[in-house]
């Protein structure tokens, strides 16, 4: 082989190298818009990537049934499920109900109407949140901390589907 002809091969794996780097780059991004953005693959932004404490997570980790204690009520649960679509729905308080959730930053916003006798209203709640674990979920606004566990899957079984389901 001549100098010429091992100087191309050179050159074309290096262009070959360069190409299969890009494309690798291309596959993760659209394969994290399709776990993250908004759990099915279109382009909706959701604020990700986001940061919860010290690690990076995808938005597919707050997807779920969420519950804690109900107060004075212990053996009762209420709480929250976060649908891959950003829909949300409550669970166990008829007063309080969650339509639907994003994230924005280190917030999770949930939006939510609230029935009163005679009265209702819509409003955002927004939450500072964590995960300290997959199956923790922390929400903090100024003094108020709720504590979350992740509802077990047979649990999950016995609630109704998502609305328009």
């Amino acid at each position: 082989m001549n100098f010429r002809c091992t100087t191309a091969v050179a050159v074309l794996v290096l262009v070959a190298l360069a190409g299969g780097f890009w494309l690798g780059g291309w596959w993760q991004q659209l394969e994290y818009n399709h776990a993250c953005l908004d759990g099915g693959g279109g382009m909706e932004p959701r604020g990700c990537p986001l940061r919860v404490t010290e690690k990076t997570a995808s938005c597919s980790n707050v997807i779920g049934s969420w519950v804690e204690p109900v107060p004075g009520r212990p053996e009762l649960v209420q709480g929250i499920v976060l649908y891959a679509d950003g829909s949300a729905r409550s669970i166990n308080m008829a007063t309080l109900l969650y339509q639907s959730w994003r994230i924005s930053g280190d917030n999770l916003v949930l939006r939510v109407r609230s029935i009163g006798n005679h009265t209702s209203s819509e409003d955002d709640e927004t939450y500072l949140f964590s995960l300290p674990d997959k199956d923790t979920l922390l929400l903090r606004s100024g003094e108020l901390v709720i504590t979350y566990q992740r509802m077990g899957i047979a649990r999950q079984r016995r609630l109704s589907p998502a609305p328009g389901s």
